[in-house]
């Protein structure tokens, strides 16, 4: 900032729009503000004084703005074709921007489109502080979105197929947070998108759900007893209550749809997983079930008999070769979707049975995907027009809560509460 501007800012500040020396105390410490704001070394800057000094002298009040019936036409022009506003948009900008004082609207004429983003992240938002939710509809435009147009240089509006701002080095998403600190991405955090969405919906349509009906239910406990050692007996009893505490009292049709899954579904399915990892990998769970079997097909009918898994390993290695080999065939699988055995072996080989920190691998997927198509993401807390900005590579200041109209939904990590709810905290 050379010299010129520094008065100008002043002078701007000042409630007279200009000083005359001697500076009183309150001047001079605007006039340090403005020296601290726009990173001015105050002791290199004081070998100027005198040439300032004089500069101050010679000085002028601040100029009035520009009459409106110049500078409207010319507003409208650089909003519709540089900013790519439509005219509804760029109809409520000019309807906010006649209410302003005179201050105001040479504020906004002389800060129009000549800022980076640093220096709107400072404090010069606060010139556009009024367009932050401005006057009439804004369809279109998230709030915060079009004060950011008319303060950054080069801005434009990325409409609905692209980023919610196009800059000249990127494009940047633009969300105003709610009252709980999160917000939706909209298409970026559609749940179909994401592979946590299937293995989740896989997890209750092949493990809970027959658990809600024979033979399976209604004791569990009973239906799987005959399938494991007796030492193993508490262990299953704890894994049965597990599932029954964790997992039963999520509704299927809620993860089916997968629309509308809140907070403690997420985080009773991550805690489930975990105890469920503990009880198969890190106890004396001692399961004698075999899920090897061999199909037949005889006149177009299909059967599948019991194998040992050294019966199965004989076949692999012998196929292909003449020599006869003997196998032990067990009894017959009548119905394979609902036999315990089979379900049994299903459940303890579930991907987030085996490591629960592949689910948390996955919400950090959902979290790095929204954040590796962007330059940033601006945010603005509920109802405030100061902007915040997160860099693409931090994305981890954030974490996935919950699914809302069927988009997973990002919330501010440091807001969370980590205590209650665990998955968030090891997200990240």
């Amino acid at each position: 900032m050379n010299k010129e501007s520094i008065i100008r800012e002043w002078f701007y500040r000042l409630p007279n729009g200009y000083a005359t020396a001697p500076y009183s105390k309150n001047e001079m410490n605007v006039l340090h503000e403005v020296l601290a704001e726009n990173d001015v070394n105050g002791s290199i800057f004081a070998k100027e004084v005198d040439q300032l000094d004089q500069a101050f002298h010679d000085a002028k009040p601040v100029k009035e703005a520009t009459a409106d019936e110049e500078f409207v036409p010319y507003l409208t022009d650089v909003m519709s074709k540089e900013a790519g506003l439509a005219q509804a948009q760029v109809n409520t900008i000019l309807a906010t921007y006649e209410k302003l004082n005179e201050k105001e609207k040479q504020d906004f004429q002389d800060n129009l489109r000549k800022q980076n983003l640093s220096k709107f992240l400072s404090n010069g938002w606060k010139v556009y502080e009024k367009f932050f939710a401005p006057i009439g509809e804004t369809k279109g435009l998230g709030r915060g979105e079009m004060q950011i147009l008319l303060a950054i240089d080069k801005t434009k509006t990325g409409g609905t197929g692209k980023k919610d701002i196009v800059m000249a080095d990127g494009d940047y998403e633009v969300k105003e947070l709610t009252k709980n600190f999160n917000f939706d991405p909209a298409k970026d955090g559609m749940a179909t998108k994401f592979d946590l969405t299937y293995t989740l919906q896989d997890f209750f349509r092949d493990t809970v759900s027959p658990m809600r009906t024979d033979p399976l239910g209604p004791d569990l406990f009973e239906t799987l007893k005959p399938l494991v050692e007796e030492s193993s007996l508490d262990s299953l009893e704890k894994l049965v209550d597990t599932l029954q505490e964790y997992f039963i009292p999520i509704p299927d049709e809620k993860i089916r749809i997968f629309r509308e899954v809140s907070y403690v579904p997420m985080s009773n399915m991550y805690q489930g997983f975990v105890l469920l990892n503990q009880i198969f990998y890190k106890s004396k769970l001692d399961t004698d079930v075999q899920d090897a079997r061999v199909t037949v097909n005889q006149d177009g009918e299909k059967t599948s008999f019991f194998i040992s898994p050294d019966d199965a390993e004989k076949i692999t290695k012998s196929s292909g070769d003449d020599k006869a080999i003997s196998i032990n065939v067990g009894d017959v699988i009548d119905n394979e979707s609902q036999n315990a055995m089979i379900w049994f072996k299903r459940l303890e080989r579930h991907p987030f049975v085996k490591d629960p920190n592949q689910m948390v691998q996955e919400l950090n997927t959902i979290t790095k995907d929204f954040f590796d198509n962007v330059k940033g993401l601006i945010w603005y807390s509920m109802g405030n027009p100061k902007p915040n900005f997160t860099d693409k590579n931090d994305w981890s200041k954030w974490v996935i809560t919950h699914v809302t109209r069927g988009n997973y939904r990002f919330a501010l990590k440091e807001k969370m509460n980590m205590s209650k709810y665990k998955y968030l905290a090891v997200q990240g």
